[in-house]
């Protein structure tokens, strides 16, 4: 009897195509790229609209006696408050001679366009000090929150 289950073979499975075999593996990194992009488009747009703002107050004509200190800076993403609102901030440095009020009235009549297309102004911060004083410019616009998870 046991000679007789020996000799009949185990039928063949029959070979899957390579074709078959790495489909699902297709599907899986297509989902995970699609996703990705659902997930991070929203991130660039914010940053290209950040990015025409910086150059909106880079180009912005600086006031007799002032200089630029550091290169600007600009960020979007949740900066004050609670969540589910979107932040511009872009920060001028600069050095200058002006007196305080002069430097402020300058700031908060600028006609900057913002993210939006509303004027903005800057809040200007000062540090002490005799000569060219370092100061802090500052440009801050609120949006809605959106898809952009740094914003949450």
């Amino acid at each position: 009897m046991d000679s007789a289950l020996s000799e009949t073979p185990a039928p063949a499975r029959p070979a899957v195509p390579l074709r078959r075999r790495i489909r699902p593996v297709w599907w899986v990194a297509a989902t995970l790229v699609a996703l990705t992009l659902i997930a991070l488009s929203p991130m660039w747009i914010n940053d290209m609209r950040l990015d025409g703002l910086v150059d909106r107050v880079r180009s912005y004509p600086l006031p007799p006696g002032t200089e630029p200190n550091i290169a600007i800076q600009g960020k979007v993403g949740l900066q004050v408050g609670d969540s589910n609102h979107c932040d511009y901030v872009v920060r001028l440095s600069l050095r200058t001679t002006l007196p305080a009020a002069a430097l402020i009235k300058y700031y908060e009549t600028t006609t900057i366009r913002g993210v939006n297309g509303a004027p903005l102004s800057g809040e200007v911060y000062f540090a002490q000090g005799k000569g060219p004083r370092p100061v802090i410019v500052e440009f801050l616009e609120l949006h809605d929150a959106g898809l952009d998870l740094r914003c949450r």
